[in-house]
């Protein structure tokens, strides 16, 4: 099987990761510094360094400005519209994209930096840019409970992604700094969307600002989550679901 090369991006970083047979390992890591000097030189020189031999080559973006629009309301022509009822108009450094979610019959609009764009365009990466979200809410619709929360936590921020009796409740972003946070924001969806007890909870952690041995004590103390069954995921499992489609 043809091996393929991965450009995941945040807020804060560029990972290189490889799949082959399943299986997504970490090359690379790259701190995104837009102001440094050669920043995309020295960035398009990494990716070549790690591309030399034929493969195909994907870039996956983890957005934190987005919305969802049903794929029935969904026209092109309005994007940035649909883009300005939440955010207002884009900065000068972004660009608006979309990604059809067709397990969801939704689509997912969100900003990108003009960079990453630029990016794309030189090393000659194949498809659209996709995003860890998109990924993420089609895992949330496939997955066997009809009940989940799937917690997404890097960097300050937050995704919760929210199926109750099988269908798609919630999915948004909050920013957070530690574990109390993290407890508030899902007890705030735990409460307003009234999900039962069998709800499972997966909690993915990419920030070192949050202590996951802190939350799990902090939240079998709190009613609500302690009904919750809570289960952690690993960065390879994630990855090698995020990455090897």
């Amino acid at each position: 099987m043809s091996q393929l090369l991965n450009i995941v991006v945040d807020s804060k970083s560029v990972c290189l990761y490889r799949t082959c047979n399943g299986e997504a390992n970490l090359i690379e890591e790259f701190e995104i510094q837009t102001t440094a000097s050669f920043f995309l030189e020295n960035l398009k020189e990494l990716i070549r360094k790690n591309h030399e031999h034929p493969e195909l080559l994907r870039i996956y973006f983890n957005p934190e400005k987005y919305t969802l629009i049903p794929s029935s309301l969904f026209l092109l022509s309005k994007l940035e519209d649909y883009f300005q009822i939440n955010f207002g108009l884009k900065n000068s450094d972004e660009l608006i994209h979309y990604e059809s979610i067709l397990t969801l019959g939704t689509v997912l609009i969100f900003a990108i930096p003009t960079w990453l764009v630029s990016l794309k365009s030189e090393i000659n990466a194949f498809g659209e840019i996709k995003t860890g979200l998109g990924r993420n809410l089609s895992i949330l619709n496939g997955h066997k409970s009809p009940n989940l929360i799937r917690c997404l936590i890097s960097h300050g921020k937050m995704d919760v992604l929210v199926k109750s009796n099988g269908k798609l409740l919630l999915s948004n972003q909050y920013e957070v700094q530690n574990e109390e946070d993290v407890i508030y924001f899902l007890l705030l969806a735990l409460q307003k969307l009234n999900l039962n007890e069998s709800t499972i909870l997966e909690v993915k952690c990419n920030s070192k600002a949050i202590d996951l041995n802190r939350f799990k004590t902090i939240s079998e103390s709190i009613q609500e989550l302690s009904e919750s069954k809570i289960e952690f995921i690993e960065d390879k499992s994630y990855f090698n679901s995020i990455l090897c489609v």
